[in-house]
């Protein structure tokens, strides 16, 4: 009972049946009640303590648990943070964050270095401290975007690091908080500047090989590819010498200086060097490149002009053309040890196409020399065209004249080398391709073909003869020939032939004429007599009919056969052609094969000339051509008529365009579409344009034709007034 002892009343022991004396227990009274509650009060009062004892001691080992948890996870937190520093500050990259103000909040030991100093300097700084104002204001942009979106952002930029540009690559990110709120946004800057630097040297590289292929002449470009190539190399002067033909020495053939120096005997370009002794020549015999570190040092014969104007470094290459070396290429410097063999593979880029452009301009510059003996009398010759082409097919030499010919001028066919053979008749290309190929095998021939004007209307005919041109090592190199335009002997000969057709024509339809009309005539006649005479059955009344009809057709066809073969001679007299025109119109409006859908325009100048003309012949003509245009539009469509004195070529003449909105005619029939018997009509005799082509003829006057397949026609009439 001693641990109760605390927990009773003082003497309660000593007092009561439960005292403690010399008495025997047997003797002793009962406890109490009230005593028997108080022990039950003590008993749990000492089982509670028990409990808060044991719990204590547990929450104590907790406690010194926890604090050694707390202490291991800050000396792995400890641990961690010196990795992440060791980490950041070892990084080849720039790394840093800033808060949404701009402010550095840390920064690595390369980040600080770029800058100029150590972290400390800067964290704490605001970036508009730190960088020019144009770079801190790219940068605050691409941070507010971070923090407004969330998402990320890269960009390139250069940045000017102790005068010498830099190109980095940024890329920024968000830091996020517990809650998951931006607090900071990361930043990792990588150098670039070697990748930008490759990707510069490419473009340069490509960019010259380009303008060197752009011209026939190296020297009219030459100043553009130095400029282009001081973009990567750093140099003062540029210079391309070339051997002379005894090789026994240079002459300076493409110069730039990039400094002011005009002391009487500086290098020039035509200046000749000597190839003995000097580092040019020895470039030359070897094949190799020199690069010379101080020109003051040099061994070689002729440096000390070099050094008067300055320069003191330099690096010179061969330039091979087919396995030989043409001369060199020399890149020099007023700095000492100003270049390097690195530099040497993006020069090698350039020299074999700079090479083989320096023999093309050598090589058309002796052409052009010769030429210039004969170049008056080409430029102004006004019959044939003299032309110079390469076994591409480019244009390197056309005459003037051929834009009279046909309409385009020189500078076209130079910048267009397809120019020329897209005007080549399509009948008649492959047979102008091997006439070319068998030019350059020395089997040249001359040659009639058709060409179509610029106009694309126009087809004129040309007759070409050509010859190869060879270079100094006996390649065949040009094709040079003339062209002359034979056109109209073309047309010559077409009307001697129509001429002998119609004439031929004319002795047969003189005989077909009495051979065929008079018993047409008696056939006729007889059909008729007999429908009306004689009784006959429906269906023999129809078939009856049907001859009838057919014969008439036929003695139309014979007639106007006979009109075409054999025309009688015009009638001229002073005529108004709006009267005619109107005449015409009132028939065609009359006519079975009008169409109401159809609507007609009639334009003219305000005073018209009479012409000299055949009114009744005039009126067939253009009952023909209007008749046409009608049944170009079946459905429906538009006729337009102008009559005008200013749209003719010559002022002498009168001109009438009639034009439909039709099916059109294809290109392959407008070339037949005079041609007598030549119909696309299932009813159509094929005579009706070919006898208005005649009276246009008869009359002096020209009669042509445009044409699109769903757009429509227009027919161009052309008289002398």
């Amino acid at each position: 009972m001693a641990r109760c002892k605390v927990g009773l009343p003082d003497g309660l022991y000593n007092r009561g049946p439960w005292a403690m004396g010399h008495g025997s227990r047997t003797n002793m009274s009962r406890p109490s009640k009230e005593f028997r509650d108080l022990v039950k009060v003590c008993e749990e009062l000492n089982k509670q303590y028990a409990r808060i004892k044991k719990s204590e001691e547990k929450y104590r080992a907790l406690a010194q648990q926890l604090e050694q948890e707390v202490q291991e996870g800050s000396k792995r937190l400890r641990e961690s943070e010196a990795k992440y520093k060791t980490l950041v500050e070892s990084a080849g990259d720039a790394i840093f964050t800033v808060d949404q103000d701009g402010n550095c909040v840390s920064m690595n030991r390369i980040a600080a270095q770029l800058i100029g100093g150590n972290p400390t300097d800067f964290v704490g700084k605001n970036i508009y401290e730190l960088f020019s104002k144009k770079e801190a204001e790219l940068y605050m942009a691409y941070i507010k975007k971070v923090f407004r979106t969330g998402e990320g952002a890269i960009h390139e930029y250069p940045y000017k690091i102790l005068g010498k540009e830099f190109w980095f690559s940024t890329s920024l990110g968000p830091i996020r908080d517990e809650t998951g709120r931006i607090i900071y946004v990361l930043g990792i800057s990588r150098d670039v500047t070697e990748r930008k630097r490759v990707e510069k040297e490419k473009e340069v590289i490509s960019n010259v090989n380009m303008i060197i292929a752009s011209s026939l002449d190296i020297k009219d470009v030459y100043k553009v590819i130095g400029a282009e190539l001081k973009k990567i190399l750093d140099f003062d002067r540029i210079a391309i010498s070339l051997l002379d033909e005894g090789k026994s020495s240079f002459r300076i053939y493409a110069l730039i200086k990039y400094y002011e120096s005009l002391e009487e005997g500086d290098l020039v370009e035509g200046t000749f060097i000597p190839k003995k002794g000097t580092h040019l020549g020895e470039v030359v015999d070897t094949g190799r490149p020199i690069l010379i570190k101080d020109m003051a040092q040099s061994r070689y014969w002729g440096v000390d002009q070099l050094l008067k104007e300055g320069i003191r470094s330099s690096l010179t290459c061969p330039l091979f053309y087919r396995g030989e070396v043409l001369g060199t290429i020399s890149f020099a410097s007023r700095k000492v040890d100003n270049f390097s063999e690195d530099q040497l593979d993006l020069i090698k880029q350039v020299t074999p196409q700079l090479a083989i452009a320096i023999e093309n301009t050598r090589l058309f510059n002796r052409i052009k020399e010769s030429e210039e003996k004969y170049r008056s009398f080409i430029e102004n010759t006004k019959d044939f065209i003299i032309y110079i082409v390469s076994p591409d097919g480019s244009s390197i030499y056309i005459n003037p004249v051929v834009e009279k010919i046909l309409g385009y001028k020189p500078e076209d066919y130079y910048r267009n080398s397809n120019l020329w053979v897209s005007q080549i008749h399509p009948e008649d290309r492959s047979r102008v391709f091997e006439a070319q190929v068998k030019a350059f095998q020395g089997k040249g021939e001359s040659l009639e073909f058709r060409m179509i004007h610029q106009n694309k209307r126009d087809v004129r005919w040309l007759y070409s003869s050509a010859t190869v041109l060879k270079n100094d090592r006996g390649e065949d190199a040009f094709l040079a020939g003339y062209a002359i335009d034979i056109t109209e002997q073309k047309k010559l000969q077409e009307q001697v032939r129509r001429s002998q057709w119609l004439a031929s024509i004319g002795e047969l339809a003189a005989g077909l004429a009495h051979e065929i009309r008079n018993p047409l005539l008696a056939i006729s006649n007889s059909a008729k007599l007999l429908k009306r005479d004689v009784d006959l059955e429906e269906e023999d009344q129809e078939l009856m009919g049907i001859i009838v009809e057919e014969t008439d057709r036929l003695n139309k066809i014979v007639t106007n056969f006979l009109q075409f073969a054999r025309p009688r001679k015009p009638v001229f007299l002073e005529s108004d052609l709006r009267e005619i025109i109107e005449e015409v119109l009132r028939l065609l409006r009359k006519d079975i094969r009008w169409n109401n859908r159809i609507e007609i325009y009639v334009r003219h100048d305000p005073e018209l000339p009479k012409v000299r003309l055949d009114a009744d012949q005039m009126r067939e003509v253009f009952w023909n051509l209007l008749i046409n245009a009608v049944e170009a539009m079946p459905e429906e469509g538009t006729i337009r008529i102008e009559i005008s004195s200013t749209r003719a070529k010559d002022p002498r003449y009168l001109q009438v365009r009639i034009s439909d909105t039709g099916i059109g005619i294809a290109p392959e029939e407008v070339a037949k579409i005079f041609e007598p018997f030549h119909t696309s009509k299932p009813q159509g005799t094929g005579l009706g344009l070919a006898i208005t082509h005649r009276i246009v003829e008869e009359h002096d006057g020209l009669l042509e034709v445009e044409s699109e397949i769903g757009k429509g026609t227009t027919f161009i009439l052309t008289l002398p007034i």
